[in-house]
């Protein structure tokens, strides 16, 4: 037996890719403080177009109908800028239009906001220094406005009936030259005079015979090319319409920004004239493009992803969800940067808004943005697990669930009605059959954490080897995959030769390589020992990943390779490769039937000592060269899906 220094060196590189393994899960699973940490380093663009003062924003919706993606994105823009600068979100509902409210809009509206992670510091239901927040308890404040705009001239009373009123206005849509409104030149004495005896009328504000010009962050100078038509302050009912209640609140609630759709750009002229009559200051505008389908028409309530209980069904994350709409319309300074948490958006928002329409398409970037938020939150610490059980292990339950049953159904079909698949000893306490619901939400979160190392899958295919005992006949039908004969076997055409003939010099070689390895590191587990005599440390990676420094597994695999013709023909580093290679198919096959979508050392943590030591002996036993054939791979086990119960050793 030989024995060379700078093999044996190399040898125990390949056998420590365990704990390099391991060391890489953690990296990528690095919590969320040192996440914000590395970000502070680039946070200097947040200061462009980002105010220096504290901001007070708000969200005013009309619970006409319920939020959508379109207004969620409002909201939330406006909630960024709010708490990038230490200022105030507010929520208030713009409920004048009685006629359409919808009954359960305004509950709706308080769930889904709170369902984002969005919170208000003053609101309807919540108060402030500047309630009510409802604009329908808000008449006296609208009427005292409406009358100083009498007074001074700038308004009038219009006692036309509705229809005269509607047709006027249609006439002069879009007209400069068209007739004014008769009620117009009617004296403030007679106005006075009728409106004391009750006749119905309404206010109408009389607009400025030149255009108005609006500044916008995001368009800038927006002028219209005619003046603006009167337009109505105060209906008939005593209500006020959106443009006035929305100029006067905005002012009386001292709302220094207004972020909303480009299609409001339109209407901010009307907007600023009111400002000016009233000698108020008006906020800062920026309009962010409007939402649109692929096929750049408005994005609609019957638009898939359109309405939040979409996003609810599919068990997608709020996170996920303020982080798909964020990116509507904004992109951070950092082009890459684009997997962002609430507490992300905040640090790096400013008010560098996309111009023209954005196009929506659903799912998108979703499912990515998802499964990088679904990894946050399952390994950050402590866990919120209310939030894992509804966003992951309700899923993971339903998968584990549906392959069981189908399984049960395939074995019985194939075995007989007393046979079934056979749940790991943890797996058995933590999952009931009867029920096919999870018992042990921890040990499921280990189960999910293990699944997410790399990416978050919970397909069946990635689990089954893990929850469930590996069937005997389906682990000798993996005996000879090419993976694992790539790795132990010189060269491609002794891989062929074992799988053309199961029972030749190559086939068996490989099998005696395998056996002896897996006999070796199962000893050096513990595995041959009493488990009352075995080292009393827990089950951990430290306990895994053994120092082989002083055991005799160097000088016996390099006998092992020297045996499969591998000495002399590999320089160093593809020798250094090959060894690390083939030790981790060989624990693979064991550990999971050669499934590769965990790294041995988690299985191995996760499945337990006694498990592991268990699945190691079945193999090394299942290994050895006899006189029976093995099965062949067949076609039918290369497929995707292939399930435990598609074949049956010959």
């Amino acid at each position: 037996m030989t024995s060379h220094p700078v093999l044996r060196r190399q040898l125990r590189q390949g056998f420590q890719t365990l704990r390099r393994s391991y060391a890489t899960s953690l990296r990528k699973g690095l919590g969320k403080k040192e996440s914000i940490q590395k970000q502070n380093n680039h946070s200097g663009d947040s200061n462009i177009l980002r105010p220096q003062t504290p901001c007070r924003t708000r969200f005013a919706p009309s619970p006409t109908g319920y939020l959508h993606l379109g207004s969620l994105r409002t909201a939330l823009y406006n909630y960024l800028l709010a708490k990038a600068t230490n200022g105030q979100f507010l929520l208030r509902l713009e409920d004048t239009d009685q006629s359409r409210l919808v009954p359960d809009a305004e509950q709706r509206l308080y769930e889904d906001l709170k369902w984002a992670g969005l919170a208000w510091d003053e609101g309807p239901d919540v108060g402030g220094p500047y309630g009510p927040y409802r604009q329908s308890e808000r008449l006296s404040l609208y009427n005292e406005h409406s009358d100083l705009l009498i007074k001074q001239d700038k308004a009038y009373r219009c006692f036309c009936p509705p229809d005269e009123l509607a047709a006027l206005r249609m006439a002069n849509q879009g007209s400069s030259t068209a007739p004014p409104n008769p009620c117009r030149h009617i004296s403030a004495e007679e106005s006075e005079e009728r409106a004391a005896k009750g006749e119905a009328h309404c206010v109408i504000f009389k607009a400025s015979p030149e255009p108005s010009a609006v500044t916008d962050l995001v368009y800038g100078t927006y002028r219209k090319t005619l003046p603006e038509n009167d337009f109505i302050l105060r209906k008939t009912d005593g209500f006020p319409t959106y443009h006035f209640a929305n100029v006067v609140d905005d002012h009386a609630m001292k709302i220094t920004h207004v972020i909303r759709g480009a299609e409001w750009l339109v209407s901010t002229p009307l907007h600023v004239q009111l400002y000016k009559v009233l000698e108020w200051e008006p906020p800062a505008f920026a309009h962010v493009g409007l939402l649109v389908d692929s096929k750049r028409a408005k994005l609609s309530k019957r638009d898939l992803g359109a309405d939040m209980t979409y996003y609810k069904d599919n068990r997608i994350l709020p996170a996920s969800v303020l982080n798909f709409a964020v990116l509507l319309g904004w992109r951070t300074q950092q082009a890459k940067d684009e997997v962002l948490a609430l507490e992300d958006m905040i640090e790096k928002f400013n008010l560098k808004f996309t111009k023209g329409d954005i196009m929506v398409q659903i799912p998108g970037k979703l499912p990515f943005l998802d499964a990088h938020h679904k990894f946050r939150l399952l390994h950050q610490e402590p866990p919120n697990m209310p939030m894992i059980q509804e966003y992951i292990l309700h899923d993971l339950e339903a998968s584990v669930a549906k392959y069981y049953t189908e399984q049960v159904a395939a074995y019985k079909a194939k075995f007989g009605k007393s046979d079934e698949p056979k749940f790991t000893a943890q797996a058995a306490a933590a999952f009931s059959k009867e029920t096919r619901k999870i018992t042990d939400p921890d040990f499921f979160l280990r189960l999910a954490r293990l699944l997410s190392k790399n990416s978050l899958n919970l397909s069946p295919q990635v689990f089954r080897h893990i929850l469930w005992e590996i069937p005997e006949p389906y682990l000798r039908s993996q005996r000879l995959n090419p993976r694992l004969l790539a790795a132990i076997l010189p060269s491609q055409e002794a891989v062929e030769a074992a799988i053309a003939n199961p029972t030749g010099p190559e086939a068996l070689r490989a099998r005696a390589i395998t056996s002896d390895t897996l006999g070796i590191v199962r000893s050096n587990l513990g595995g041959n020992v009493a488990p009352d005599t075995r080292s009393p440390r827990p089950w951990s990676q430290g306990e895994i990943q053994l120092d082989y420094r002083d055991t005799n597994i160097y000088p016996a695999i390099e006998e092992l390779l020297e045996d499969a013709g591998l000495a002399g023909t590999l320089d160093e580093k593809k020798l250094q490769r090959k060894a690390s290679t083939a030790f981790n198919e060989m624990l693979r096959w064991a550990l999971v039937a050669a499934d590769p979508s965990v790294a041995n050392s988690d299985v191995m943590e996760f499945l337990g000592r006694e498990e592991s030591l268990k699945r190691l002996g079945t193999g090394c036993e299942l290994m050895l060269p006899s006189d029976q054939p093995t099965i062949d791979l067949s076609k039918e086990s290369k497929k995707e899906g292939f399930t435990w119960s598609a074949e049956v050793e010959q």
